[in-house]
C-alpha cells in the first residue's frame, strides 16, 4: 500500500494520475502575475498552510489534486502552480502543508 501513495504523489507531480487507486483533480484559474519572483519562493516554507502560501502568491493558476486511502488513512495531495510567461512557481501539498517548492526561471 505504501507504493501506491508514493505513485500517487509522483503521478501528482508529473502530472500524471493513471495509478490506480487515486482519484484527482484539475482546476485552473487565478492570475500570479508579479508574484512569481525568487523573493516570494524564498518565503514559502515547509509546513505552512495552503492559505498562507496563497497569503504570499495569491490564487494559483493551475491546482491538481489527488488522494489516496491507505488503510485507515486517507492522504490528500496537491500541486499549486503560478505562472508569468517563462516564470513558474511549484508548491506540493501533502495533507495541506507544503512537503516541496520549486521555481523556474526566476
Amino acid at each position: 500500500m505504501r507504493s501506491l501513495l508514493i505513485l500517487c504523489i509522483i503521478g501528482l507531480v508529473l502530472g500524471s494520475f493513471a495509478t490506480v487507486g487515486c482519484n484527482s483533480k484539475t482546476e485552473t484559474g487565478g492570475s500570479a502575475g508579479a508574484s512569481v519572483t525568487k523573493s516570494n519562493l524564498e518565503k514559502i516554507k515547509a509546513g505552512m498552510s495552503v492559505a498562507q502560501v496563497q497569503a504570499i502568491m495569491g490564487a494559483g493558476d493551475t491546482v491538481q489534486n489527488a488522494s489516496v486511502r491507505m488503510e485507515r488513512q486517507r492522504i490528500f495531495a496537491e500541486e499549486h502552480t503560478w505562472q508569468n510567461g517563462s516564470k513558474s512557481i511549484v508548491v506540493d501539498f501533502v495533507d495541506g502543508k507544503v512537503a516541496k517548492m520549486s521555481g523556474l526561471n526566476l
